[in-house]
């Protein structure tokens, strides 16, 4: 039987929107429990795909180039960019592309777009000797993501 030990958490909180929490939740819901073993790449293309409203993803604030458009999908990034914020506080190195724009629930460097039609991941490798797990939470404009090592 195997144990969990927490190694790292993030946060991300912005205005809370019902479309958009929508949105967080599935993607939190589809990533959660996903284990990456060592040396395996975490990839959000490959485990999100497209946000399709077949998918259940609603019209949400989107950026496109430098408009803003409501798109099904919007605000899946914070998703992401909570993902790149825990895992880099585990050591482990990233491959995140910002946004066009500043996005009000991240530092810059910490931001992690992704846009499946565009091409645009984001991705890791875990560089641990052991299996890591994400565990993510959504609702009311915040995103939590906590990483546990697998013992």
């Amino acid at each position: 039987l195997s144990t969990l030990t927490h190694i790292s958490s993030a946060t991300t909180k912005t205005d809370p929107n019902t479309n958009r929490d929508n949105n967080i939740n599935i993607a939190s819901n589809t990533i959660i429990g996903t284990v990456i073993r060592p040396g395996k790449t975490f990839s959000w293309r490959k485990i999100i795909g497209s946000c399709t409203t077949q998918k259940g993803y609603l019209p949400a604030s989107t950026y496109i180039g430098e408009a803003t458009e409501d798109r099904p999908g919007g605000g899946v990034c914070q998703v992401s960019t909570t993902i790149n914020i825990a895992v880099k506080r585990t050591g482990i190195e990233t491959e995140a592309t910002q946004h066009i724009r500043p996005v009000s629930y991240a530092n810059r460097e910490d931001e992690a777009t992704v846009s499946y039609s565009s091409g645009i991941d984001f991705s890791f490798t875990n560089t641990f000797n052991k299996p890591i797990v994400l565990e993510l939470v959504g609702g009311n404009g915040s995103c939590i993501c906590n990483v546990y090592v697998v013992n």
